[in-house]
């Protein structure tokens, strides 16, 4: 699967909390803590609403380095 996506990272750039970028996603906020953890990985739904979100998928490329 390559590297895994880096959600703490993003949500600190755009100054969210877990549960701020929970209810903008509609997921729980353990679920995101889930994801930053390691413990879970973000299905395809929950990584297009993560880009929606962010507006762009170079936000991504550029913040998950």
């Amino acid at each position: 699967m390559g590297k895994t996506l880096d959600i703490k990272k993003i949500r600190k750039k755009l100054k969210m909390s877990q549960e701020q970028i929970a209810q903008k996603i509609g997921v729980s906020r353990c679920t995101v803590n889930r994801w930053e953890n390691d413990h879970w990985n973000p299905s395809k739904l929950a990584l297009k609403e993560i880009q929606r979100l962010l507006g762009n998928q170079s936000f991504i490329e550029k913040h998950n380095k």
